[in-house]
């Protein structure tokens, strides 16, 4: 694979920022990092509450993205990278307040 462009990458940032608003996930930081290597994929990078998922995006979904210009199933993979860092926070935090209970007694 050849190397990921520049162009490209600041695009999903872009739609990654405009899914976040969209869809009310104002509280998660997210961020499309840039591949490692020229055989790495980009990586969705969500951040709450001290919770952090990676998620590696496939280069192919972006070049068919890019060439069709229909956007929605990048989209949809946002949107469940979000419901996933949600879940993952809410179970968090969850862990910790069982924790602080138990240990109140």
């Amino acid at each position: 694979m050849k190397r990921f462009p520049e162009e490209w990458l600041k695009r999903l940032n872009e739609m990654v920022k405009v899914a976040r608003r969209r869809q009310g996930f104002d509280d998660i930081v997210a961020v499309v990092d840039p591949p490692f290597g020229p055989d790495h994929p980009p990586i969705l990078r969500l951040e709450k509450a001290g919770m952090m998922v990676t998620e590696p995006i496939d280069p192919r979904a972006v070049e068919q993205m890019v060439r069709t210009g229909q956007e929605g199933p990048m989209l949809v993979v946002f949107k469940q990278a979000f419901m996933r860092v949600e879940k993952a926070s809410a179970r968090r935090a969850d862990k910790k307040a069982a924790v602080r209970k138990k240990g109140a007694f």
